[in-house]
């Protein structure tokens, strides 16, 4: 009895101490940190690489697993070094995140306090903020209420394209008759007396529709026009274009225009052409004729610089050093015509070609285009050299694709071309935003700079064209004098065309000063891969500019959203075509 009173007695003892809970060991626990720590850390920063290890890699000795999945630890009131809770080390990773995040604001408030607060802080903000919009009138543009905002990005497009086609869903009378012809040719005989912009237009239709064969060639050459133009004439013999020239030439062909020509034009062309002695072609373009050799070439110069005032070769891989001199030659004689357009493009002419092309300064005494594009060859010095001879008469420059020429021939320019009315200088990679800026500043005691109708400056330098450049080149080119107000000298210059492709220098002021000084003049820009320009800038470009704008590239432009391409004010206008807009939504308002 006493036994069992005993026993009784323990176990009800034992039944009223509780028994301690079960827990971890502590160096397992701080292992299991450790781990879950190290794991978070290059969760939340992968850049860096982890550089403590654990003491020993022996699994039997390690508290832990190799899966660092972590633990949960309860909170107690004994568990005092845990002051949160952890389950791994995804979870670690977001509370230091969060506190990288609390560490920031912290900072940048104590350097408030440090720097000190004053009361009119803000009033000064606020106005030097009214201040800024004053002074950038872009920043106050706002867009139109935008009335489709529910509607998917597709049917954003599909009625931004409605829009651009609308103009075509009743083609003109000269479409129909055109378009009636060409599905018809086969049955027209000739043409009659129709003009030769007709002519032309009739042959690019055929070239489209892959229907310009020889009876359509005899078709669109009759005899007796003034101008035969074709725009790829890969597709003629060369026996049939002789045929024809044959029975042009007396009959008054004044305008022999072939692009794309192929094994169309080659030497029997160019001996019927020299043997024929014609004495009223005024202008002659041939591009792509790979059979047409450098003597023949220079025959047909010789032959013709009686009468012939207008040349192209274009893409014409034989033409060297004997074309090159046979235009000095010829044009330096009394007997010639005056050599008034000149274009070289893409062809093989080295260092001695220049040099013969320069070599008689009488030959560009009367040039007003010159087209210099794509030749290996040139160099600053002989642009300098061209320029002296032809600056006081030349109108319209082409100096593009010359990767090779440099900021020397902007000194040039402005010295030798005072009536410089178009310029296009594209890729020229060397160029800088100083000798831009040097090109178009107006220096009283310096020759007056270009008053530019047409400038392209696409894919220079990425930061030759800034927003200074601009400012100068459009003063430059309405070039007021006093008081005059800027509407009347816009009817008097201002640019017409403007491409800067390209430039990362641009920004909304840029597009301030082209529409303060030519908004009533542009008709056709190309702001592509111009990243720095934003919805605010372009729409008060479009609003602000009249409605003889009528093209705004704008590809590459992923900045750019639907606030502007919705927005500006001749969205619902068919006349003006926004060329390369982004399938974008807006999420924010532009800002600068």
């Amino acid at each position: 009895m006493a036994r069992e009173r005993g026993n009784g007695g323990r176990r009800q003892a034992r039944g009223n101490v509780a028994e301690p809970e079960r827990s971890v060991a502590e160096h397992v626990r701080e292992r299991q940190r450790f781990v879950a720590e190290r794991e978070a850390n290059r969760l939340a920063r992968p850049e860096e690489q982890p550089q403590a290890n654990l003491d020993h890699a022996n699994r039997k000795l390690s508290g832990v697993s190799t899966t660092p999945r972590g633990m949960l630890i309860k909170k107690g009131a004994g568990s005092n070094h845990l002051s949160q809770e952890w389950c791994g080390p995804f979870s670690v990773a977001r509370q230091m995140i969060a506190k990288r995040e609390e560490a920031r604001l912290e900072r940048e408030a104590e350097l408030d306090e440090a720097q000190g607060n004053h009361p009119l802080d803000q009033v000064m903000l606020d106005l030097a903020n009214e201040q800024k919009r004053k002074a950038h009138p872009a920043l106050q543009w706002k867009s139109r209420p935008n009335l489709t905002n529910g509607d998917s990005i597709y049917a954003k497009r599909q009625k931004r394209q409605d829009v651009k086609l609308n103009e075509q869903k009743i083609p003109s009378l000269f479409q129909l008759c055109t378009r009636f012809l060409v599905d018809n040719f086969d049955c027209v005989d000739a043409l009659g007396n129709v003009d030769s912009s007709i002519r032309a237009a009739i042959a690019k239709e055929l070239v489209g529709s892959n229907k310009l064969d020889a009876q359509a060639f005899h078709a669109i050459a009759e005899v007796g026009i003034e101008a035969l133009e074709l725009v790829d004439c890969s597709s003629i013999t060369q026996e049939d274009l002789c045929d024809s020239l044959e029975k042009l030439l007396p009959s008054g062909l004044r305008f022999l225009v072939l692009d794309q020509c192929g094994r169309c034009f080659g030497p029997q062309a160019a001996n019927l052409i020299v043997k024929a002695r014609v004495k009223n072609l005024f202008a002659l373009a041939i591009g792509g004729a790979y059979v047409l050799s450098d003597a023949d070439a220079a025959s047909l110069v010789r032959t013709l610089s009686s009468t012939l005032s207008s040349i192209e070769f274009k893409a014409c891989p034989m033409l060297g050093k004997e074309t090159a001199s046979a235009i000095s030659e010829s044009y330096s004689s009394a007997t010639s015509a005056k050599l008034l357009e000149l274009t070289l493009e893409d062809l093989p002419l080295d260092a001695e070609s220049i040099a013969s092309l320069t070599a008689i300064p009488a030959a560009f005494q009367n040039i007003q285009s010159l087209g210099l594009r794509f030749v290996d060859g040139l160099t600053d010095q002989n642009v300098d050299e061209i320029l002296r001879m032809s600056g006081p008469t030349l109108e319209a420059l082409d100096l593009s694709g010359n990767h090779q020429l440099t900021d020397s021939i902007l000194s040039s320019i402005r010295q030798n071309c005072s009536g410089l009315r178009s310029l296009s200088l594209e890729g020229l990679k060397q160029l800088s935003s100083e000798g831009l800026e040097a090109l178009f500043l107006h220096v009283p005691g310096m020759a007056l700079p270009p008053m530019l109708r047409r400038l392209n400056l696409a894919n220079c330098d990425h930061e030759a064209v800034s927003d200074e450049v601009i400012q100068l080149a459009t003063q430059a080119a309405i070039r007021r004098q006093g008081d005059t107000d800027v509407h009347v000298a816009n009817m008097l210059g201002g640019l017409v065309f403007l491409n800067i492709q390209g430039s990362t220098r641009l920004t909304d002021i840029g597009l301030e000063h082209l529409v303060h000084a030519c908004g009533d003049s542009l008709v056709e820009v190309n702001f592509s891969f111009c990243t720095t320009v934003t919805d605010k800038g372009l729409g008060y470009l479009v609003d602000k500019c009249g409605n003889q704008l009528s093209k705004v590239q704008i590809w590459g432009n992923a900045q750019l959203s639907d606030e502007f391409l919705d927005g500006h004010r001749r969205v619902d206008d068919p006349n003006v075509e926004v060329v390369g807009a982004w399938i974008k939504k807006s999420t924010s308002r532009s800002v600068r």
